[in-house]
């Protein structure tokens, strides 16, 4: 039998302990309304566990989720520990993060959410509601409107795509950046940034091209019956005015 085997039948049999299972958290983390906009796209959930008081080093336990949905149900205890020997007890305090870059560490654009509990806690409630600033100069915002005379042709349950790219870049390749916004209400405030970008390393800066869509099958690629707007802009750009008002064709 291998290590890594050995390794992964010694963590099951420790998460199976009835001592474990009795100190074991769970409960269900969401996304606060006011924080719908920023989520960034495939951004990694964390969640935490710490003794109270502590704010930096390892932390108690960890979990990392690539793939989940909120609200997300969760649950982490002893098997979770970071550190054998260090006793799952007391006061804690559970934190959650949307983190855009996969990266433990926080950085701007994630979003948390903290509340206090105690081993073996159940039915937890923690919300995502405190996003991390990003630097202004390294996202643009503003307001984005429908025009007047294609409102009657904008598609019930619709999502809105926000792309950025550096201005020159080639249209077929990757974007700098990308959000998703589901069922949007218009005029909408929006930012994109640093936070949202899609490659490693990728720099949220100088000259860039907005391409805005409002799309009916919630993908990527547009298609006939969609809307669109397009402006220029730099990062820094705090006032924005685009507006949707190109129909795309069959």
């Amino acid at each position: 039998m291998t290590a890594p085997i050995k390794k992964e039948l010694a963590k099951m049999k420790k998460k199976q302990a009835p001592e474990a299972k009795a100190k074991e958290i769970q409960g269900t983390i969401d996304l606060h309304p006011d924080r719908t906009l920023d989520q960034p796209m495939g951004a990694r959930l964390f969640v935490f566990v710490r003794p109270e008081g502590q704010t930096s080093g390892p932390p108690l336990a960890v979990k990392r989720y690539d793939s989940y949905r909120l609200p997300f149900e969760f649950t982490i205890g002893p098997a979770d520990a970071m550190l054998e020997g260090i006793p799952f007890e007391g006061t804690l305090t559970l934190s959650a993060r949307l983190d855009a870059d996969g990266s433990p560490k926080s950085g701007p654009g994630d979003i948390e959410g903290r509340v206090a509990v105690s081993p073996g806690d159940k039915n937890v409630t923690l919300v995502l509601d405190t996003l991390i600033a990003p630097d202004p100069n390294m996202q643009v915002a503003g307001t984005i409107s429908l025009s007047e005379a294609l409102k009657s042709k904008a598609p019930e349950g619709a999502s809105l795509f926000i792309i950025a790219r550096k201005s020159g870049a080639k249209a077929g390749g990757p974007p700098l950046a990308v959000k998703r916004v589901a069922s949007p209400v218009f005029p909408l405030e929006f930012t994109i940034g640093q936070a949202n970008t899609m490659l490693p390393g990728a720099l949220f800066e100088g000259p860039i091209d907005l391409h805005v869509r409002l799309d009916q099958d919630g993908t990527v690629r547009a298609s006939a019956g969609d809307i669109e707007g397009r402006v220029q802009s730099n990062a820094g750009d705090a006032n924005i005015q685009l507006v949707l008002n190109s129909l795309v064709e069959g």
